[in-house]
């Protein structure tokens, strides 16, 4: 079976040659040093992914892929950056650039052979994607109360724990619960603003008129090392562009300096808690389902902010 071809530019050779020997575990994997050298590469070689980094000598990251996807529609892409991703998001929402991978204060390679595998094989959903050691447990909110009723009760790794949402009362319970239960594993107190905001988000988002569709779901739990929230609704309500706009107002400003965005409740919302991850995932299938995947690392104290929006729709 042949593999897929994928193209990794970056002008830095160690950054660009430690993503490629990753990935050449799983793919044919090209280089290339900058946007030049990539674009004669894929007019040459049937690239089935386009990797790269934005800021380049010669032709940067934008540039290519503006080529790449105009002479190859349909054919997926992602950039990476050094740099803060609010100075991107307007160049990604035009462009149509829907995963931006920061390269701040770690590089997560095997984030990356997921984000690509997502892409092409178009699984996009759930967390097993990235840990596949996971496992989840419904929960009632009566045996949620007695769990954490027990002292010594602390959550396994790996496992993830399920609620059920039908109401704002339930939205809230939920949110208490899940706070308190990361809580004893260790995460820092700001899981509780993070599930509000995606919470409310998906209360407003996800309604629905279908019958047993206009409900919610949370899961949370610590798995390796990564603080770890699912939120889940059945209307796939989300679309990508809308969220990147939303991101977009709270990061630019007006000319008293305040972001353009700032009464936007559910923009600023999803910005908040952006701001406070260290990957900040939507898994959408419009018109059935929306995903939102937050994870944090507890041993960090400035978040990557990363954001990757996938769609059944491509």
């Amino acid at each position: 079976m042949n593999k897929h071809k994928i193209l990794v530019v970056d002008d830095i050779p160690s950054i660009r040659t430690a993503i490629a020997d990753f990935l050449s575990l799983h793919f044919d994997v090209l280089q290339a040093a900058d946007g030049v050298d990539a674009w004669d590469i894929c007019q040459n070689e049937s690239v089935d992914f386009l990797l790269t980094d934005i800021r380049m000598p010669q032709m940067g990251g934008l540039e290519l892929i503006e080529l790449y996807r105009k002479s190859f529609p349909g054919r997926p892409f992602a950039l990476m950056t050094a740099y803060d991703i609010n100075d991107y998001i307007r160049y990604c929402r035009e462009l149509s650039i829907w995963n931006v991978i920061p390269k701040s204060t770690f590089l997560d390679l095997h984030f990356i052979y997921v984000m690509i595998r997502k892409l092409l094989d178009k699984r996009i959903f759930g967390i097993g994607e990235y840990f596949p050691e996971s496992n989840v447990e419904a929960l009632s909110f009566a045996a949620a109360h007695r769990m954490l009723k027990e002292e010594e009760f602390v959550p396994s790794p790996g496992q993830l724990y399920r609620l059920t949402i039908e109401t704002p009362e339930e939205k809230d319970r939920s949110c208490d619960l899940a706070t308190e239960l990361l809580a004893r594993a260790g995460a820092p107190s700001i899981v509780r603003q993070i599930l509000e905001e995606l919470m409310s988000n998906a209360m407003v988002y996800g309604r629905s008129d279908e019958p047993g569709r206009n409900r919610i779901e949370l899961e949370a739990g610590i798995i390796r090392n990564y603080c770890v929230l699912v939120v889940r609704d059945f209307s796939g309500g989300l679309n990508r562009t809308d969220i990147l706009q939303r991101l977009e107002r709270q990061v630019t400003l007006d000319e008293r300096g305040l972001p353009v965005g700032l009464s936007d409740n559910h923009g600023r919302g999803l910005f908040i808690s952006r701001e406070n991850l260290d990957h900040l995932i939507f898994n959408i299938q419009p018109g059935h389902c929306t995903e939102v995947i937050g994870m944090l690392l507890s041993d960090l104290e400035v978040r990557n902010r990363g954001v990757s929006i996938y769609s059944t729709a491509d």
